[in-house]
């Protein structure tokens, strides 16, 4: 739990920027290919696997801006998760100052 509380700012940051970027995301791809996904929940669940990293190949954009928005995800999701690591490398980083 000391954990928790010490890193409570990135954690929370992070958390914040993932659900943003999940529903920005599923608002786009729901917009862009109607076909593809039958309800919201389901561009929410591509959007959330897609920033894991975690494609399943269950929901498949089928157009090329799509597909972009899910190259776009992918990168987003890596991005986001290397922004948590390098914050803690940092934080437990000396200081020689």
């Amino acid at each position: 739990m000391r954990v928790f509380k010490k890193q409570k700012g990135p954690l929370v940051t992070v958390c914040i920027l993932a659900l943003g970027y999940i529903l920005i995301s599923a608002l786009i791809i729901f917009n862009v290919e109607p076909d593809s996904f039958n309800s919201l929940f389901e561009a929410v669940y591509w959007a959330t696997v897609s920033l894991t990293t975690m494609v399943y190949g269950d929901n498949n954009p089928v157009t090329t801006a799509g597909r972009i928005i899910t190259m776009i995800s992918a990168i987003f999701g890596i991005a986001i998760s290397k922004q948590l690591e390098y914050s803690k490398t940092i934080r437990n980083q000396p200081s020689y100052l």
